[in-house]
C-alpha cells in the first residue's frame, strides 16, 4: 500500500497512563508494545496528527467522581505525558479530549481540535490510525473517520488493547464495519 498526501495518521493516546512500563494508572496489555511499530510507520506520512486525553482532576469517568475509570491522564502530570519512546518528530498536530470535567470523548475526533475540517482542508482521503487502546479510542477514532465522510484505515500491529482477547475482537468489528483493517508491513 503506497502512502500519499492525501494520507494521515492519527496516533492515538500514546500516554504513560495506558503503558504498564510506565507504571500507568489505566495500563493496558503490552501499551508499551506498539511504539515501536508507530515510530516506524509515522515517517510515511505527510500529516501526523497525535490526540491525548487531557483530563482535569476532577473528571466525569474517574471512579471517585461516578466514572468507571481509574483517575488517569490528568493534565500536566507524568501519565499525561507521551510514552517517553514516541518520536514526536513526524507530528504536526496535537488534539486534546476529555478536557472538560462533565464530559468525556473518546475519538480524536471529538478533541479541541476541528480535526475534521482540518483533513478535508489537507486533502486528506485516508485516515491511518494507530495507538491505545484499540478496543476504545482507536475504534472510536476509526468510526468517527469513516462517519465524516474518509477511508478508514486501523494498522492493527500498531495498536495495543486492554487484552489481546479484546484487541482481536475489536479489529474483527472495525473490520465488519467497513474499516479497513492492515499491519505495518502492508505499508513497506
Amino acid at each position: 500500500m503506497t502512502i500519499t498526501k492525501n494520507d494521515a495518521l492519527l496516533v492515538v493516546d500514546v500516554q504513560q497512563s495506558f503503558c504498564p512500563g510506565t507504571n500507568g494508572s489505566l495500563a493496558v496489555e503490552d501499551g508499551d508494545g506498539c511504539v515501536k511499530s508507530i515510530n516506524a510507520v509515522m515517517p510515511l506520512f505527510d500529516w501526523v496528527i497525535a490526540s491525548r486525553d487531557a483530563h482535569p482532576d476532577n473528571h466525569c469517568s474517574f471512579v471517585e467522581n461516578g466514572g468507571q475509570w481509574p483517575k488517569h491522564c490528568v493534565k500536566g502530570t507524568d501519565g499525561w505525558d507521551f510514552h517517553p519512546r514516541l518520536d514526536l518528530t513526524s507530528v504536526c498536530a496535537q488534539t486534546f479530549k476529555g478536557t472538560s470535567e462533565h464530559q468525556d470523548a473518546y475519538s480524536a475526533f471529538r478533541g479541541t481540535l476541528p480535526l475534521t475540517h482540518i483533513l478535508w482542508a489537507l486533502g486528506v482521503q485516508r485516515v491511518f490510525v494507530v495507538g491505545i487502546a484499540t478496543d476504545v479510542c482507536v475504534a472510536a477514532t476509526a468510526a468517527d473517520a469513516m462517519e465524516d465522510g474518509f477511508e478508514a484505515i486501523v494498522i492493527g500491529d500498531a495498536t495495543c488493547g486492554v487484552t489481546k482477547e479484546s484487541t482481536a475482537a475489536s479489529l474483527k468489528t472495525m473490520s465488519k464495519q467497513g474499516i479497513k483493517v492492515i499491519n505495518v508491513a502492508d505499508l513497506f
